[in-house]
């Protein structure tokens, strides 16, 4: 054995593999996304088009979501139509697309239409397609798409995010600044009509087979026309601000009208009276709306996902799963073990398991529009919110009241909590408050500051205050009273957090990377290496061992020496827009996306000295704890290359087969 170890060391110290150090993978949740278009296929498939997140198909009645690509990339949702002989049409801003088999593969038709950017798509009986463009007006293809020609014959060459085809076959399309137009010769020429419509602009369009034709919009409410949209009057019902995001008809002949504010309404009569039939949601956003043969009724939510009805909106159950397109703005690892997810549309998710699933908190939370969570050392839970101000939690979560008093500001964007319990929020309006009674009450204390957007806070034990925004960071030695701009070494004055580490040391995330300050402030230290240049640092963690990690624009990086070099981790599988991380024990890594829900992040097996790569290094640190004492991998499975529940010497073995043999690599589930 004596022998084999030489000969194994020797030729450790001569070559090498370096293999990715994180295996990233997607939590069971939190799912949620801002859907704003459905539609249903004439095989029964729902597709979803998600805002700024991409495309989605469901086979199951939306029990279940898998995306679907369409374009470069899924940065952008899509619209759909289906013509009479099955072609699918899409469009997004990559620009129109066509499928054969239901939505499953799709390709790219953009051949005559000079600004591709789709905002609305139609067909018409003849199977003439409609393209609406965000800048060119309108395009017509007689060849399911293969080729296009504009169709702009009295219309304003502008955008057009409205297209709609009547059941007698008139088109009526609407421009961004809410002026309506119709054609009567299949997009030959276009008429200006809708005088009487008085909105800034017109959100849907829809017909009823009886030939009355309904316009929703984003400030005056519902608007009819019983002469194919030659002219139009106001209609009574429906929500109270006059916001309406969709409208939609089944094949029943009911209508669905979806606001902005008061949740889905329900006609049986052309409109006449409207019902409110989704008081019981949380979500009241509703931006799309589709209904298929058996009368099941799904809408897509500002932030919530989709929810599904089986019995005319009676009852909901969320439809959610795979559709992972949640806008995390914060996460925190309570004192219970539970993890809390902040979203900036989706609410409140909460984890029990270490973050592998996630269930929503509702109770006593009036917003769904979230940016900080932070527990004190005392167990409150503070929630801060884009439009509702604080809110604050006595059990662990369960339940929500707001903490709002002399608070004066509705968006609450950084909390901190000092040492002694008190505690600093800051807002976007530039303002400043503190507690010293656990919230029942609040000073204002932004003497001196005439800034805006307080995106970070902190407090050190010392009581001094410190502040960040857009235009640096400012601290305060007397409560609040008066302010000093503190930015001496900074290259990047644009803050996004404040963490202190374990040794008290203050570090900073800015636009331009992460800083720190050993001296309260009054000079900054850059802490940007290669890999981290230009890098917009958003949250930053202290590890028990030793590590730092920061979220970034583009993913997680790690530092295993205060800073000094970075290293990316997740090469190609978690390049999003991370907002915050969370660690835990067995070194799993929670990154919170913006649009892209939360993953988790575990070491590759087989990196037993936590280099963030699988090398010789990694055979050497083994060989060296199972036969010369050496120190131990931490945590002691990190050296478990081959996954037999084991760190021992095979694990040694079988990376250097991995190395020098083309052997399989380290497995993935050791931890």
């Amino acid at each position: 054995m004596k022998l084999l170890v030489t000969t194994m060391l020797t030729v450790l110290l001569i070559l090498g593999v370096q293999a990715d150090a994180v295996n990233w993978q997607h939590a069971d949740g939190p799912y949620g996304g801002i859907v704003f278009s459905m539609f249903v296929t004439s095989e029964g498939t729902l597709l979803s088009g998600i805002w700024e997140a991409g495309s989605f198909r469901s086979t199951d009645n939306g029990q279940n979501w898998s995306e679907t690509k369409l374009g470069l990339c899924q940065c952008f949702g899509s619209v759909f139509a289906e013509s009479d002989d099955g072609y699918i049409f899409a469009g997004n801003p990559f620009g129109a697309f066509r499928s054969i088999d239901d939505g499953q593969t799709w390709e790219l038709v953009n051949d005559g239409i000079t600004q591709p950017i789709i905002f609305s798509i139609a067909i018409n009986s003849e199977g003439v397609v409609f393209a609406g463009t965000a800048t060119d007006g309108i395009f017509s293809s007689i060849d399911n798409a293969a080729t296009w020609q504009p169709a702009n014959n009295g219309l304003p060459v502008t955008g057009y995010p409205v297209l709609f085809v009547t059941h007698s076959d008139v088109i009526l399309t609407a421009s961004a600044a809410g002026d309506l137009f119709r054609s009567l010769d299949s997009g030959s020429s276009w008429h200006p009509v809708g005088d009487e419509i008085n909105a800034n602009s017109i959100t849907a369009i829809i017909s009823h087979p009886g030939g009355r034709v309904l316009a929703g919009t984003n400030n005056a409410g519902l608007f009819y026309s019983d002469d194919e949209g030659a002219s139009w009057f106001p209609m009574s019902g429906g929500p109270a601000d006059g916001f309406i995001r969709s409208l939609a008809i089944a094949y029943n002949d009911i209508l669905y009208m979806g606001s902005k504010t008061e949740g889905l309404f329900r006609s049986d009569d052309t409109g006449s009276t409207w019902l409110a039939i989704s008081s019981e949601l949380y979500y009241k956003d509703i931006q799309s709306v589709a209904v298929n043969l058996a009368e099941d009724t799904f809408i897509g939510t500002g932030g919530g996902g989709i929810y599904g009805s089986t019995d005319q909106g009676a009852n909901w159950d969320q439809v959610n799963t795979g559709l992972f397109k949640t806008y995390l703005q914060d996460m925190a690892h309570a004192q219970t073990g539970d993890i809390f997810a902040a979203s900036l549309f989706s609410g409140l998710h909460r984890s029990t398991d270490n973050a592998s699933s996630w269930e929503q908190v509702t109770n006593g939370l009036s917003s769904t529009h979230l940016r900080v969570i932070v527990q004190s050392a005392s167990g409150v839970v503070y929630l801060g919110s884009r439009d509702k101000g604080l809110f604050r939690s006595y059990d662990n979560g369960l339940t929500w009241s707001p903490a709002n008093n002399n608070i004066t500001d509705t968006a609450v964007y950084a909390i901190d909590i000092s040492p002694n319990g008190g505690i600093i929020i800051g807002s976007d309006a530039g303002r400043l408050y503190y507690s010293d009674n656990d919230g029942d009450n609040w000073s204002l204390i932004t003497i001196g500051l005439t800034t805006k957007f307080i995106r970070a806070v902190a407090i050190d034990s010392s009581g001094t205050f410190f502040a960040g925004n857009e235009e640096g960071l400012f601290r305060s030695t007397d409560n609040g009273q008066s302010w000093l701009e503190i930015n001496n070494g900074l290259s990047s004055t644009y803050a996004y957090c404040l963490e202190f580490d374990e040794q008290g040391i203050l570090y900073t995330g800015t636009q331009g990377g992460i800083f720190k300050t050993v001296d309260t402030g009054n000079s900054w230290i850059s802490l940007v290496d290669d890999n981290l240049l230009y890098h917009q640092v958003e949250d930053i963690i202290f590890t028990p061992f030793g590590k730092t990690l920061v979220a970034t624009q583009s993913g997680v990086f790690q530092s295993s020496d205060f800073g000094e070099s970075w290293v990316f981790l997740g090469s190609g599988a978690i390049n999003f827009h991370i907002t915050s991380v969370l660690y835990l024990d067995d070194e799993t890594i929670i990154a919170g996306t913006y649009g892209s829900g939360v993953y988790l992040g575990r070491a590759l097996c087989g990196d037993a000295n936590s280099d963030t790569s699988v090398n010789i290094g990694d055979a050497v640190f083994i060989i060296n704890y199972a036969f010369k004492g050496g120190p131990a991998p931490v945590p002691i499975e990190a050296g478990d290359a081959n996954c037999d529940v084991q760190t021992n010497v095979g694990d040694a073995v079988f990376i250097i087969n991995y190395a020098f043999k083309g052997g399989p690599a380290p497995c993935a589930n050791c931890l």
